[in-house]
């Protein structure tokens, strides 16, 4: 082989290295995560997690999924549909032994201990000492809960079952109901105005009580965290930050999101020119869409508040993803 074939393959050898060597480096615990599992997958990993803790958490919780389903008719049907098939699903997991899965899997939605009374053709499903107390009111918004209880009863009494809430926290009322009946024709049609269910659910952030469980959070929000529903449901996110900055301050604002997002690790460094963000996301949360969807929210807040562009800067360390966001007032 002549000295100039040789030099080229060093050459090509060094060029190919250095391309390696650049190109961004994806942490094998998260990519291997992403490629593996699809939507239903994940859906299957939350629900057996939710169904093994031994407690429930309860409390007055705001999760991004009542606006992101609330946000047209279109959306509300489809968030009955998918929470029946999660219902569904429980009842398969448990095969009808656990009683009390339903009610666990509710409690984790933040609508208080849940008090379950069974007819002959139906039931009324209450929860109890969850309050919301804040001044914006709109129509109930559980839709994606109605859809729960009915994919779970109707799997149990192996005919269809409807369910409608009757009273909501969020509608000014002192606890949620839940009226299940043999099946009617299509879903309750009235819906919350879409800037009345942002507003209901930021003013609810102020008051939240309770743990969060991480476990529902995720479940709630698998379809959206992927295509084609990703890219309406990060807009909606900074349009919520954009409203939420209307009466926080940025400390205030920042805290809020991270309650909604059930955020572990959250950094806030104030600068006389601006503010920057560092979140770090652990290994359960870790998903590129849940990183897509907070950190919009973060990004219409910022922006809005400091009426400016806001900088983000994607990471991925061992097992998680951590992202800065950076702002420097007045600097379009």
């Amino acid at each position: 082989m002549t000295k100039a074939r040789k030099a080229d393959r060093s050459s090509k050898a060094v060029i190919k290295k250095r391309k390696k060597i650049e190109r961004p480096r994806r942490k094998k615990s998260v990519a291997k995560m992403e490629k593996k599992y699809a939507p239903r997958d994940l859906e299957d990993i939350y629900i057996g997690d939710l169904l093994s803790k031994k407690e429930s958490t309860g409390g007055v919780e705001a999760f991004p999924h009542h606006i992101i389903y609330n946000s047209t008719d279109e959306m509300r049907r489809f968030s009955y549909r998918y929470g029946f098939s999660v219902g569904k699903e429980i009842y398969r997991r448990t095969e009808g032994a656990d009683s009390d899965a339903l009610l666990k899997v509710l409690e984790c939605a933040g609508i208080g201990k849940i008090l379950y009374t069974p007819f002959d053709d139906g039931a009324v499903i209450r929860g109890s000492g969850a309050r919301v107390k804040h001044g914006a009111r709109c129509l109930p918004m559980h839709s994606y809960e109605s859809g729960i209880i009915s994919g779970y009863l109707s799997a149990h009494s192996s005919r269809p079952v409807f369910t409608k809430e009757t009273h909501c926290i969020y509608a000014g009322d002192g606890f949620c109901q839940f009226a299940a009946h043999e099946w009617e024709s299509g879903i309750d049609e009235t819906r919350p105005k879409l800037f009345e269910t942002i507003d209901a659910v930021s003013s609810s952030l102020r008051h939240i009580e309770g743990r969060k469980s991480g476990a529902y959070l995720l479940l709630s929000l698998v379809p959206v965290i992927k295509e084609p529903m990703l890219g309406e449901s990060e807009k909606l996110m900074f349009l919520f930050g954009k409203r939420l900055a209307a009466d926080r301050s940025p400390e205030e604002g920042i805290q809020e999101i991270c309650k909604m997002f059930g955020m572990g690790r959250v950094a806030v460094a104030r600068r006389d020119s601006g503010i920057s963000v560092s979140i770090r996301y652990n290994g359960y949360n870790s998903t590129s869409g849940f990183l897509g969807l907070s950190t919009k929210a973060f990004i219409g807040f910022l922006s809005k508040s400091f009426n400016s562009q806001v900088r983000l800067r994607e990471s991925r360390q061992k097992s998680h993803y951590a992202a800065t966001l950076s702002v420097t007032q007045g600097a379009n």
